[in-house]
């Protein structure tokens, strides 16, 4: 009678959330926890983009918008009281579908991000841009003096004056489109693309960084048939006709492309032909 009173003691206890955590009790469920990829794990945003000096005012157009301080992990929503909020570099500005927040700085230089748009207010004073996109579905630029952004990847993009306009056409695919009266400059990977008013460029979301790249290795610029090319100073580029032909060892780029030659390689750079001309 007892035996059975303690089992029954014991089949009551097991359906105690406590009990199930005793030291001799297992209470690991499948599947196992989920193991960290990247030892150490990558600094947040709070480490990496500390408070700066500048100053900007973030205004609430449409629901949802999440501010989040910095030297602060969480983001805080904004709600219908509170449409306005002053906020120090480092900070970052978060919509979701439907919002509308606008960045607005002191000398008046404005920026509206729309629906699924996010990133970073900079810091000029420690060489930053001014404002780092994470995410993009459509944002607008209307700076009064020249300014820099950093676009989804590192891509940067540097307007003289607005409006223009950054638009997400496909999930892998951004459209830079100048509607101001001054050209736009951006530097994509290698290249420097200048875009005139009326003009707009696709540019594809890589799944490696779009940062312009910093090489150690010193590049000697030559002029090509109709574009121009870099090259090592230990690998040689002669022109070949319609094309630019590179041998030897070291890096050569020309195109937005970039070569490492091995010794005995050899690279062949040509433009597209015109329209309606043969190859």
């Amino acid at each position: 009678m007892k035996l059975a009173a303690a089992l029954a003691l014991c089949v009551l206890a097991s359906g105690c959330a406590g009990f199930q955590y005793f030291p001799w009790f297992d209470s690991q469920r499948w599947p196992g926890p989920m193991e960290a990829e990247v030892h150490p794990l990558p600094p947040g945003d709070a480490t990496r983009y500390p408070r700066g000096p500048e100053e900007v005012r973030v205004l609430r157009h449409a629901d949802p918008v999440h501010v989040r301080m910095a030297d602060s992990a969480g983001s805080v929503p904004m709600s219908f009281r509170r449409k306005e909020l002053r906020v120090p570099a480092g900070s970052g500005v978060a919509c979701s579908d439907g919002g509308r927040a606008e960045v607005l700085w002191g000398n008046g230089t404005s920026m509206i991000l729309s629906g699924r748009s996010d990133g970073i207010v900079g810091s000029p004073s420690r060489g930053e841009p001014s404002f780092v996109l994470r995410d993009i579905d459509q944002v607008r630029f209307d700076p009064t003096t020249e300014d820099l952004y950093e676009l989804m990847g590192g891509a940067m993009l540097r307007v003289r004056d607005g409006p223009v306009r950054v638009t997400r056409v496909r999930p892998d695919v951004i459209r830079v489109s100048n509607e101001a009266k001054h050209a736009t400059q951006i530097t994509f990977l290698g290249e420097t693309i200048v875009l005139d008013p009326g003009h707009a460029v696709d540019l594809p979301i890589l799944s490696t960084h779009e940062a312009p790249e910093k090489s150690a290795t010193k590049l000697v610029w030559m002029q090509g048939p109709g574009f121009g090319a870099e090259r090592a100073e230990s690998a040689e580029l002669a022109a070949d006709g319609r094309a630019l032909v590179a041998r030897g060892t070291g890096d050569v780029r020309a195109l937005g492309v970039r070569v490492r030659l091995d010794a005995g390689a050899e690279a062949r750079f040509t433009g597209l032909p015109a329209r309606g001309g043969s190859r």
